[in-house]
């Protein structure tokens, strides 16, 4: 993926994705208290395709900062809370922000909402538009479940379609918030646009719950053979390599502490029956470290370690070559950043790519956290 179709992306990401949207609205209550913590990822995922639907570049799920929220006060229908970001590079900076889920008047649109929900509710429910209605509401759209660590949550669901007057740039974004709490546990805001030399381009934006059930898609924009993962750690990035047969998790958590993953991957994703798994490049033992399970549709893997301070994960179809001995040359050691040189999970060119998400990175998390219509 080139930077010229990478910043147009992120401009749509930034400026206009509640252009020509109305907001929401809903019949619940405070679902919060002070000193509750949740702790975000965000992260990046997007490919390039030509004319003709063939893919030409691909920018693999890549988390580039982590933040935790921590509720200070809740008075009345307002609640306040701050906000601390770890943008993974040394760096961090902090806000402070607030909604009224009467409302939804505040700093921290769509952040936190109204609990206790049902389908129709409007979000926020005392919402008025700039006419003094409630038409154009938000309002959910069903009340379903995910996994959060490892246990099943109610959530209450909402999608927002739109495209703009040319029918050039498509957006698709889909909020999850947990019903008891009214706290968003998962977003997912999608931008596709079609460039002038007719290449199709989308650029995805994750904020994801750290503990809710990851589902990563390998072809990134197709919704075919998803990888499933439950795990105690935090997943900074996901790569499959169709040449190689191989799935990459890179992940991370407090150095020394135990991990685990469960990793479900669909029997036609990889091309074989018998499998390596390795951490940082060193073979894990099955039925020590791992146990492997299957069934007609689906290949298990539960997998424990000890947490360093970034992991490489890897899962791929066995060549037969491969032996549970050291491999004969030295491991390469880590680089500043944690990552294994030797299995890097983003190329040069996606990491230019990074660079400029980066550099836009603020500008996405203010949009989320200081967007508000009236």
């Amino acid at each position: 993926m080139n930077q010229k179709n990478v910043l147009p992306l992120i401009f749509m990401l930034l400026v206009i994705p509640f252009i020509g949207l109305e907001s929401v609205s809903a019949a619940g209550g405070v679902g919060v208290s002070p000193g509750q913590v949740v702790e975000y990822s965000y992260a990046f995922s997007g490919t390039i395709r030509d004319s003709n639907d063939t893919l030409i570049s691909t920018l693999p799920f890549y988390v580039e900062n982590l933040e935790i929220n921590t509720i200070q006060e809740v008075s009345g229908t307002n609640v306040s809370f701050r906000c601390v970001r770890d943008l993974l590079n040394g760096t961090k900076n902090f806000g402070e922000y607030w909604i009224d889920l009467n409302t939804g008047d505040g700093s921290a649109w769509l952040v936190i909402i109204a609990s206790d929900l049902n389908p129709g509710d409007m979000v926020y429910p005392n919402w008025l538009n700039e006419n003094h209605t409630t038409v154009g509401a938000f309002r959910i759209n069903q009340t379903t479940s995910l996994m959060f660590r490892g246990e099943e949550i109610e959530v209450n669901y909402m999608q927002r379609m739109f495209t703009d007057e040319n029918q050039t740039n498509f957006y698709n974004y889909n909020y999850y918030w947990e019903k008891s709490t009214g706290i968003l546990v998962k977003a997912t805001l999608t931008h596709s646009g079609i460039d002038v030399d007719g290449t199709f381009s989308t650029l995805t934006t994750h904020l994801q719950r750290v503990g809710l059930e990851n589902i990563f898609y390998p072809l990134i924009d197709l919704s075919v053979n998803p990888v499933t993962v439950n795990s105690n750690s935090v997943i900074l990035g996901f790569d499959f390599n169709e040449t190689k047969q191989n799935v990459i998790l890179n992940i991370t958590s407090s150095i020394g502490t135990s991990g685990y993953c469960e990793v479900v991957v669909p029997t036609g994703l990889l091309n074989g029956s018998t499998f390596v798994v390795k951490l940082d490049g060193s073979r894990l033992v099955q039925n020590t470290d791992y146990t492997q399970t299957s069934d007609a549709t689906s290949y298990t893997f539960n997998i424990n370690y000890v947490h360093s301070a970034n992991n490489i994960l890897e899962i791929a179809v066995s060549d037969g070559t491969e032996t549970p001995e050291t491999p004969e040359t030295p491991e390469t050691p880590e680089t500043p950043n944690g990552e294994i040189s030797d299995a890097p999970l983003i190329t040069t060119e996606v990491a230019i790519i990074l660079v400029v998400v980066a550099v836009s990175l603020i500008g996405v998390v203010s949009f989320w956290l200081l967007k508000k219509r009236k």
